[in-house]
This record gives structure tokens, sequence and C-alpha cells, in this order.
């Protein structure tokens, strides 16, 4: 916010909230102008998929299942000498 009196700059409070949790400004305004018409789950659910920071994300389908994940196998050797051991 620009004041043409004193020449000075301050910020405003969607900014502020923009900052600190590194939200993109077109996202806090979205949550400003439709945040107070949300009325359930379902419309905040909505609004959440509307932010910029989601739109890169894949959809579910394309991520891997765990059919598809290799798992490694984890081998361990406790022994008695570790504290962190029980048997």
């Amino acid at each position: 916010m620009d004041n043409d009196e004193t020449q000075s700059v301050a910020s405003t409070t969607l900014g502020k909230i923009a900052s600190h949790y590194y939200l993109d400004y077109t996202s806090v305004r979205l949550f400003s102008e439709r945040a107070p018409s949300v009325k359930s789950e379902e419309d905040a659910l909505n609004l959440l998929c509307d932010a910029t920071e989601f739109a890169g994300m894949p959809p579910h389908t394309l991520q891997p299942t765990p059919d598809t994940l290799h798992p490694t196998p984890c081998t361990l050797h406790p022994t008695p000498c570790t504290p962190h051991t029980k048997f």
C-alpha cells in the first residue's frame, strides 16, 4: 500500500498472510473473496483446489500405486550391545 503524503510503503494484511505462509498473492485474494461463502466441507475443498499452489500437482491417478513400487528389503542385525535394541 502506497501512502502519497508520507512517501512510504506499508504491507497489507493479505500481503502479510501470503508472505508468512508462502502463498501466491492470487491464492490469498481467492481465499479472501470466496471464503465467506464457504458453507460446507465440499465448498472448502473446492476453494483449496482452486488455489494456485495446487495447479501443478498431478491427479491422484498418476501417482505410483503400491504394486508399481519396488520395495527394498530392510535387514536388521540387532546386537545386545546397542542400547536401542529390545529383545
